[in-house]
C-alpha cells in the first residue's frame, strides 16, 4: 500500500481517487483507504481477500516457507509463500482498523469463485458497517473477475464516480 500511495501523491485531479483491488489487492486497497482516507473517494473490491478465518493456506506455502526448501524456489514463488504465511494476523488488524472506515465501498463477487470463498461477503459487511457499502454478486462467475469480465470492473467505476458527482 505504501508504495502505491506515491501514486496518489501525484495525482493532480484534484478528485479524490477511486481505487479497484482484486484478490490480494483486494486487502492492499483496503489499507490504501484506511491509510491514505484523505486520498481516497471509494473503493471497488473485486473478489478480495479479506477474512482471516476463511483463508486457509496449502500445505505447500508451509513446506516452501521451510528454510531449507525456501532457498531453492523460483522468486516468484518465494514472493508468493511470503505474501501468504503471515496473511491470517494481517487480515485480523485489517479488518480491525477497517471498522472506522468511511468510504463508499462496492463488493463484486463471483458466485462460482474457487479461490477465494463467497462466505468473506459476511466479513465485509461486517467491517464495512460503517461505510456506505453496496455488493454484487454474479452468479455464473468465477474468481478471474478483471479478465473475464472487464465490463463489471468499467462499470463499478462508471458507478462510483456517478455517485461521487451526486453528491
Amino acid at each position: 500500500a505504501q508504495e502505491i500511495a506515491q501514486s496518489l501523491g501525484r495525482n493532480r485531479s484534484g478528485e479524490k481517487a477511486i481505487i479497484v483491488g482484486h484478490s490480494f489487492g483486494g486487502g492492499v486497497a483496503v489499507r490504501l483507504a484506511i491509510d491514505f482516507s484523505s486520498q481516497v473517494e471509494s473503493l471497488l473490491l473485486l473478489a478480495p481477500t479479506l477474512s482471516p478465518y476463511l483463508e486457509s493456506l496449502n500445505w505447500y506455502y508451509d513446506l516452501g516457507a521451510h528454510p531449507l526448501i525456501r532457498k531453492f524456489l523460483p522468486r516468484s514463488l518465494a514472493a508468493s509463500v511470503d505474501e501468504s504465511v503471515g496473511l491470517s494476523s494481517e487480515l485480523r488488524v485489517l479488518c480491525e482498523d477497517a471498522a472506522d472506515l468511511r468510504t463508499r465501498v462496492l463488493y463484486v463477487h463471483g458466485r462460482e469463485d474457487g479461490v477465494v470463498k463467497i462466505a468473506t461477503l459476511r466479513t465485509a459487511k461486517r467491517i464495512f458497517k460503517n461505510s456506505r457499502f453496496e455488493y454484487r454478486v454474479i452468479y455464473d462467475l468465477g474468481h478471474e473477475i478483471p479478465d473475464s469480465r472487464p465490463d463489471l470492473v468499467t462499470e463499478g467505476i462508471h458507478r462510483l464516480h456517478s455517485l461521487r458527482a451526486a453528491k
